[in-house]
């Protein structure tokens, strides 16, 4: 009996290493980029409103659109996470950061570069339940009337520079 005792001592020995677990990865600064699901702090998701081409951040919410203007807001972002948002989508153009607004004029989209726009980013007034506003400006020029003298009907003067309805003055 005693060499069925040494050989089950030994299969028990010799699988023993098996038996260890092995260590959780690390996780650190080495830990690499987020997976495309994951959103990093203070990141915000593109939405299905647009305003004038720029895709607002899922969580805004368009409260009035006109010709040349659309007003958004939202209850879940920081003024400084939409102005990040928006800072990624443009070029160009001139950005005023100041302590209650940041102000982006004459930025042209990097997804339709035809177009100029001015956007606003502020926080919302206080105990309204809006934590930051968006107001986005389209300044595209619109194009000229190839035609020569309907720009100047629509203007209401003749070639030489006269008025067309001298009675009809504002």
């Amino acid at each position: 009996m005693r060499p069925l005792a040494t050989a089950l001592l030994a299969a028990a020995v010799a699988a023993l290493p098996a038996c260890k677990r092995k260590p959780p990865p690390e996780v650190g600064a080495d830990a690499g980029p987020p997976t495309p699901d994951q959103l990093a702090p203070g990141e915000l998701a593109e939405g299905t409103e647009s305003a004038f081409g720029l895709v607002l951040p899922r969580v805004m919410i368009v409260q009035t659109r006109k010709s040349d203007a659309v007003y958004a807001w939202t209850a879940y972002a920081s003024p400084e996470d939409v102005s990040n948002y928006v800072r990624a989508r443009i070029t160009e153009g001139e950005v005023y950061v100041g302590t209650a607004s940041t102000r982006y004029v004459g930025v042209r989209l990097r997804t339709k570069k035809d177009s100029k726009l001015s956007v606003e980013v502020r926080p919302g007034l206080p105990g309204s339940g809006t934590r930051t506003t968006i107001v986005v400006h389209d300044d595209t020029p619109k194009p000229l009337e190839p035609d020569v003298d309907k720009r100047l009907k629509a203007a209401g003067v003749t070639a030489d520079g006269k008025m067309r309805d001298p009675k009809n003055r504002e």
